[in-house]
């Protein structure tokens, strides 16, 4: 789910340098990417090194961004990099990791001055022990929960640094147009038997086949029918919404492109508009809204710099 930010529009309430977000309406998935805005941007892509997040970094580079690739895996990343020569910087980078996360951003800011586009990809997938008990024993046992660990916790420091650069860039001379990008799933949106982490996490992936998915998971895809989408749609899915700066807070669907409506593989998934439930459409709108005032920045101190009152 995109957010971009931007200067000020009627339809933001703003802070000195924060903004209050909203939906900016359905995404034509039948338009074409325009990549001219996607030139000469820096963007940062954790778990770039394989995957779908490799195909994010190639899609980025050949429309002409230079993409700082934030993985723990130092093998296939420095491979990456030197594969693509100048238009990435490989970082090692754990992102359950705050340090290793900052200085992937830092070593972003300092290789060309700016970041402008980041996506939080890197997540992963294993046996959920939630539901699985073991109850020849005589007391239960703690669950290892890494998938909720990597997958909420690693995105929010990825979005809460994201925030913090795009802000700070903003309040000097550097104003453009910036974009953070959540990579969720469909089983965010969908009943997945088995996987409460995985679905709470709204990481996977489901039906693009890439190196995430187990082999018991792939032959259930296959056994199912549903088919696979491509990453190559994945990474066209980025740039449509990197390239045009008036999409907000939409979520886009990749899917097989012989589903109704996915002849370019990503629908937008019109699940969070509400159109169907006008007391949860109404609900919606009241939760949107400032509760007394817009969000702010704030100083050392945490003094705010500036404050917007509830506009109702």
């Amino acid at each position: 789910m995109p957010e971009h930010q931007e200067e000020n529009t009627d339809q933001q309430q703003i802070s000195s340098t924060g903004i209050m977000y909203t939906s900016s309406g359905p995404v034509d998935a039948s338009v074409e990417v325009n990549a001219v805005n996607i030139k000469g941007r820096t963007a940062l892509v954790t778990g770039g090194a394989s995957g779908l997040g490799e195909a994010y970094v190639r899609a980025l580079v050949k429309a002409g961004a230079h993409v700082v690739i934030a993985d723990r895996d130092e093998q296939a990343g420095s491979k990456l990099q030197n594969e693509l020569s100048d238009s990435t910087t490989f970082v090692r980078c754990d992102v359950l990791s705050w340090n290793e996360q900052l200085a992937a951003f830092k070593k972003a800011i300092g290789v060309t001055g700016s970041i402008d586009i980041v996506m939080a990809n890197a997540g992963i997938a294993t046996n959920d022990q939630v539901f699985h008990n073991d109850i020849s024993k005589d007391e239960p046992e703690e669950p290892d929960l890494p998938v909720l660990k990597v997958n909420i916790i690693g995105v929010v420091l990825t979005a809460k640094l994201a925030m913090w650069y795009f802000e700070k860039q903003n309040a000097g001379e550097n104003k453009r147009d910036r974009c953070l990008i959540l990579k969720s799933s469909m089983a965010g949106y969908l009943d997945l038997h088995g996987a409460p982490q995985y679905s709470c996490s709204k990481f996977a992936v489901r039906y693009v086949k890439t190196p995430i998915l187990s082999s018991a998971m792939d032959t259930f895809i296959a056994k199912s029918g549903a088919g696979y989408a491509e990453a190559a749609d994945a990474a066209a899915a980025l740039l449509r919404i990197v390239s045009d700066d008036s999409i907000q807070g939409r979520a886009l669907a990749i899917m097989p492109r012989d589903w109704e409506g996915a002849s370019n593989g990503y629908v937008d998934v019109k699940q969070d508009d509400f159109e169907d439930s006008p007391w949860m459409h109404r609900a919606q709108e009241y939760a949107l809204k400032p509760a007394k005032y817009a969000m702010t920045s704030t100083d050392s101190e945490g003094t705010p710099l500036k404050t917007v009152p509830r506009q109702d």
